[in-house]
C-alpha cells in the first residue's frame, strides 16, 4: 500500500466501460507500443501501462492472453483503487467470468499477492520516467530535423515559387515519427492532444519574390493589384520594391481603378465635361502625378466654399440663359435672347454666336456684381457690338425665332429645342443646321440623345422619340397630365418628370410605360438617371431633391437645404456628386451616396439659377441674370498661391490646351511697405493675353466687384 493511501477519497470500483468513459477527454492517455509491453512481461517485471483501451469481455470458453501489465481497479481495505500485475502471461491464462466477475476475481488474486502491488508501483514510476526522457529526446530530434528542412527550403527559390506550404510536410514528418515511435497515434504528435506542439508551430517561410523568385513581368502584375496607399507603403520596403512601385503601369492600374468612368449601357450616355483620365489610348503618362493631382482635386470639392472653388463670370447674353453643356474645349449655352453662344473653356472668351438676323445682340449687358475675394477669380467683359463681336456673329440658313430652352450635343451633332415648338439639329463642327424636327405643339422643354435616339419633351405633355440616324419620327409616349419638364435617357430606358408631380419610366424600344415613382404633391422641374440605372433623382416645387430606387420605385433618400424651387439637377455618377441649382440663388453639391452637403455657393449670382452641370473639375451654371458662372475646383484659393492651378492638373485633360491665359505677377509687399500699385486708388488689374485660332487679343479684367 502506498504511503498516502489513507488520505485518498473512497472511490467505488468501476466497470471497464466506465473506465473508458473517464479516459475519453481532451487529454487522452498516450498508448504504449505493444512490443514494449511484451518485453516488460518477459522480464517478469510488474508495471503500469498507459494502455487504457478496454475491449468487450471475451466469451467464457475463450482463452484470454492479456498484456503482462493489467490495470484492475478494486476496493482495498481503505476503499481506494489498486493495481495488480501478472508476472507471466501464462499465469493469467484462465477462463474468466463475464462482466463484474472479472473484477472480483482480480481483486481476490491481488489479496493473495500483496507484494506484487508494491513492485508494480515502483516499476510504474520507473517506466514513466523513462518514457518522459524518451519523449523529450524525440521532440528535440524532431525540432532539429524540422530546422534542417526549413534551411534547405529557404534556399530553393523554385520551391517557394510553387506556392506550396513547405513549413511542415506531412509525408516527411509522418515517416520520421513512424520510424522512431512505431505505432504511435498521429493524434499524439500533431493532433489536438498536444498543446505544446501547437504553440511551437513554425511560421511560413518568407521569400522576397522581387529579388529572388519571380520574373519582372509577374512582379509588375502583382503590384498592379495594389491601390495607391498600398503602393506608398510597399515602396518603403527596399530599393527593388520602390522601383516597381514607381512604374507607370502600376500607377495606371491604380488610377483607372479609382477614377475610370464605368459604362453600363449600350449605347453609352453622353459625356459632359471631361472624364479626367488623361489622354485616351496613351499608356505612358505621368500616372503617379495624375493620381496626386486628382486626389487633391477631390479633396477640394469637400473643403467648403471658404477654402475651395474659384468663380469665373462670362458675360454676353442679354437675357436669361436657360441651358448649357460643356466639354474640355468649349461651353455651349442657349438663351431667351434667341441666340446660341460658344465659349472657350480655357480663355473664357465667347468665340461664336449663332442666331437669326433679328437676334444680333446690342451693346451690353450692364456690369453686375460678383462675389468677393477669395471666391472671385475672373470676369470677362461682353464683346457685343464690338468689331470682334460682329466678326463672331453667325446667321445660319435656319434658326430659332423664340427662346432656346434646351440643348444637348455629342461629337457629331447639336440638338436644340425652343419655345417655337421645334427642334433644330446642327452640325457641331460648322454650326450649320441639318434638319428641323416638327411634331410638338408646345415649347420644347428638354432634349436627350444617344447614338440611337433623340428624345424630346414639351409643354404639350408629350414625349416624342426620333431616330438618331435618319432623324425621322418613331413615336410618342403619353401619360403625363402636365408639362413634361425634363427627360433622361439610359439605354432603352427613359425617365421623365412633369408638372403633375410624377416621375415616370418608359421603355422606348417597346414604346410602353414601365412604371412611376412615388408621387409628390407639387410639380417636378428636373430629373436625373444614374448611369448604372439603379437610381432616379427628381426635384421641384417642394424645394427637395428625392432619390428613388428603380427596382422598387420607392423613395430612399432626400437632399434638402434649398428654400425655393429646385430648378436644375445634375448627377455626376462617375464621382458620386449631385449638383442642384435653385431659385434661392444657391448652388449646392451633395454626396450622392450618403446625402450630405459637401459644398455650397450662397448667392454667387444676382438671380435664379436655371441650369447647372459638372465634371471632375468644375461646375458650369447659368442664371436669369444672363451670365454663365464657372466654379473651378482646380485652382488654389487664398494665400500666396491664390488662383494657381493644382500641380499637374492639366495632365488629367484628354487633350492639351490650345489657348493660354498669362497673368502678370504681382509682387508681394511686406507689412509697413508701400508701392505705387498699393498706393493707387484704381482697382487692381490682371492683364490677359488671349490666343484664339492664331489671332492675338489683349484685354484687361477688373478684380473685385
Amino acid at each position: 500500500m502506498r504511503k498516502n493511501d489513507d488520505q485518498l477519497p473512497l472511490v467505488p470500483p468501476t466497470s471497464p466501460s466506465k473506465r473508458n468513459a473517464k479516459a475519453a477527454g481532451p487529454q487522452a492517455k498516450r498508448r504504449v507500443p505493444h512490443g514494449r509491453v511484451a518485453a516488460l512481461g518477459n522480464s517478469s517485471s510488474n508495471s503500469n501501462s498507459g494502455d487504457r483501451k478496454d475491449t468487450p469481455a471475451p466469451p467464457s470458453t475463450t482463452r484470454v492472453n492479456p498484456p503482462s501489465v493489467v490495470e484492475v481497479p478494486f476496493p482495498t481495505n481503505s476503499g481506494e483503487h489498486a493495481r495488480v500485475a501478472a508476472t507471466d502471461s501464462r499465469s493469467m491464462t484462465t477462463q474468466l467470468p463475464i462482466g463484474g466477475e472479472s473484477a472480483r476475481a482480480a481483486a481476490a488474486a491481488y489479496r493473495q499477492q500483496p507484494q506484487a502491488h508494491v513492485e508494480a508501483e515502483e516499476e510504474e514510476a520507473m517506466i514513466t520516467s523513462e518514457e518522459e526522457e524518451q519523449d523529450e529526446a524525440q521532440e528535440l530530434a524532431q525540432e532539429q530535423a524540422l530546422e534542417a528542412r526549413r534551411e534547405q527550403v529557404g534556399s530553393l527559390s523554385s520551391a517557394a515559387d510553387s506556392g506550396a506550404d513547405l513549413s511542415r510536410p506531412e509525408d516527411q514528418s509522418c515517416k520520421y515519427l513512424a520510424g522512431e515511435r512505431g505505432d504511435v497515434e498521429m493524434a499524439d504528435v500533431d493532433g489536438k492532444d498536444n498543446e505544446e506542439d501547437e504553440e511551437k508551430e513554425p511560421e511560413p517561410v518568407r521569400v522576397d519574390f522581387v529579388r529572388n523568385a519571380l520574373p519582372a513581368e509577374l512582379c509588375i502584375e502583382i503590384f498592379e493589384y495594389l491601390d495607391a496607399q498600398d503602393l506608398y507603403s510597399a515602396e518603403q520596403v527596399n530599393p527593388a520594391w520602390e522601383e516597381y512601385c514607381s512604374g507607370m503601369s502600376v500607377w495606371r492600374h491604380a488610377y483607372m481603378r479609382d477614377f475610370e468612368r464605368k459604362i453600363y449601357t449600350n449605347p453609352a450616355p453622353i459625356l459632359v465635361g471631361g472624364a479626367g483620365v488623361g489622354r485616351p489610348n496613351e499608356t505612358n503618362q505621368e500616372w503617379r502625378n495624375m493620381y496626386n493631382a486628382r486626389t487633391e482635386l477631390d479633396k477640394n470639392w469637400r473643403r467648403g466654399a471658404e477654402k475651395a472653388g474659384k468663380a469665373v463670370y462670362l458675360s454676353g447674353h442679354t437675357d436669361s440663359v436657360y441651358c448649357l453643356q460643356f466639354d474640355e474645349d468649349k461651353i455651349i449655352t442657349g438663351s431667351r435672347d434667341r441666340t446660341i453662344r460658344v465659349w472657350d473653356i480655357d480663355t473664357y472668351q465667347c468665340i461664336r454666336v449663332i442666331g437669326g438676323p433679328n437676334s444680333r445682340p446690342q451693346p451690353g449687358p450692364k456690369v453686375l456684381r460678383t462675389v468677393d475675394y477669395p471666391h472671385f477669380h475672373l470676369a470677362t467683359a461682353s464683346v457685343n457690338s464690338t468689331a470682334y463681336g460682329n466678326n463672331i456673329y453667325h446667321t445660319p440658313s435656319e434658326w430659332h425665332d423664340a427662346s432656346i430652352l434646351c440643348l444637348q450635343y455629342d461629337d457629331e451633332i447639336l440638338v436644340t429645342g425652343s419655345s417655337d415648338s421645334d427642334l433644330l439639329v446642327w452640325d457641331i463642327h460648322t454650326f450649320e443646321p441639318i434638319k428641323r424636327l416638327k411634331r410638338h405643339t408646345g415649347g420644347v422643354l428638354d432634349v436627350a440623345l444617344d447614338a440611337k435616339h433623340i428624345v424630346s419633351c414639351s409643354k404639350d405633355s408629350r414625349i416624342i422619340i426620333w431616330n438618331r440616324q435618319t432623324l425621322e419620327y418613331i413615336g410618342e409616349l403619353s401619360g403625363h397630365r402636365g408639362p413634361v419638364n425634363a427627360v433622361q435617357l439610359r439605354g432603352n430606358l427613359l425617365v421623365s418628370a412633369s408638372g403633375d408631380g410624377i416621375a415616370r419610366m418608359w421603355d422606348i424600344e417597346q414604346m410602353k410605360f414601365v412604371g412611376q415613382f412615388e408621387a409628390k404633391e407639387r410639380g417636378l422641374a428636373a430629373v436625373e438617371f444614374s448611369e448604372d440605372m439603379k437610381h432616379v433623382l427628381a426635384g421641384g416645387n417642394d424645394h427637395i431633391t428625392y432619390k428613388f430606387d428603380v427596382e422598387t420605385k420607392m423613395e430612399t433618400q432626400r437632399f434638402a437645404g434649398h428654400t425655393q424651387l429646385v430648378r436644375s439637377l445634375w448627377l455626376d455618377s462617375a464621382n458620386n456628386r449631385v449638383v442642384s441649382g435653385s431659385y434661392d440663388l444657391d448652388l449646392r453639391v451633395y454626396d450622392f451616396v450618403d446625402g450630405t452637403e459637401i459644398w455650397r455657393a450662397e448667392e454667387w449670382t444676382t438671380s435664379w439659377m436655371l441650369a447647372a452641370k459638372s465634371d471632375y473639375r468644375r461646375i458650369v451654371a447659368t442664371s436669369q441674370d444672363g451670365r454663365i458662372l464657372v466654379v473651378d475646383f482646380g485652382l488654389r484659393k487664398g494665400g500666396f498661391e491664390d488662383g494657381q492651378k493644382i500641380e499637374h492638373i492639366d495632365l488629367l485633360r484628354s487633350k492639351p490646351s490650345k489657348n493660354e491665359i498669362i497673368f502678370r505677377k504681382i509682387n508681394c509687399v511686406k507689412a509697413g511697405e508701400t508701392t505705387k500699385a498699393a498706393a493707387s486708388t484704381q482697382p487692381a488689374e490682371k492683364h490677359v493675353r488671349l490666343s484664339l485660332g492664331g489671332q492675338t487679343l489683349n484685354g484687361t479684367a477688373l478684380l473685385g466687384k
